[in-house]
């Protein structure tokens, strides 16, 4: 019995000893006040891997903090400042990586989505934590498909559609109003085919299709 449960000792710490291994002697304290400070590192309880590093002043998060998947990918990183998103935002999602700016929690200047090759999927500017300014969205030879325009979260203006080609011809024109389509205009070749008007929730009432000219002999 003594021997078997000398087994059992040794064999959980030496599990520990490989688990914990990797974590330095510093890190997850507790001040005097019994708030976390330092670094902070928790993990996968199936893997072990790290899941949270986390740095942290008088029991609030600030600096960088990273955050991994079960597999121990980096899956995104975070700045904060007393707990409040402030700083570096950065996302991995299925199809890529998701980069913005964050000041006082809110989302702020230049967002950019890049595909799993690293090449710009889109583009939009944000203001106090809002869509404001232009946004794009992009082919995957990195021309540009299409340019909106938001107003305080809300699609106003005219977005433009583009073809896939050098040219940069239009494909199509839609207005909005508060993101209420309110009209979409429709271009083959760079000539107008197709016009179509909205009602209030968006929804086609008309249609005037452009016929070409014929040519008379």
């Amino acid at each position: 019995m003594t021997i078997k449960f000398f087994s059992l000792t040794f064999f959980i710490a030496f599990i520990s000893t490989i688990v914990f291994a990797q974590v330095p002697s510093d890190t997850n304290k507790i001040d005097n006040n019994g708030k976390k400070t330092g670094l902070w590192i928790t993990r996968w309880r199936d893997t072990s891997n790290i899941s949270h590093m986390e740095y942290y002043i008088d029991g609030k998060k600030n600096g960088l903090c990273k955050y991994y998947n079960p597999d121990g990918d980096l899956v995104r990183e975070i700045e904060y400042v007393n707990d409040t998103l402030h700083g570096l935002y950065r996302k991995q999602t299925p199809f890529g990586t998701d980069v913005s700016t964050f000041i006082h929690g809110k989302i702020e200047g230049l967002r950019i989505i890049y595909d799993y090759r690293k090449s710009v999927m889109a583009d939009h500017m944000y203001k106090n934590g809002l869509a404001n300014g232009l946004s794009h969205f992009y082919y995957s030879n990195g021309r540009q498909m299409t340019e909106s325009t938001y107003i305080n979260g809300k699609e106003n203006g005219t977005r433009f559609g583009y073809a896939d080609s050098n040219k940069r011809e239009l494909r199509f024109a839609t207005d909005f109003v508060d993101d209420i389509r309110v009209e979409r205009r429709i271009y083959k070749k760079g000539k107008l085919v197709k016009t179509e008007k909205y009602d209030e929730t968006g929804e086609t009432v008309t249609e005037l299709i452009i016929e070409k000219k014929r040519k008379h002999k």
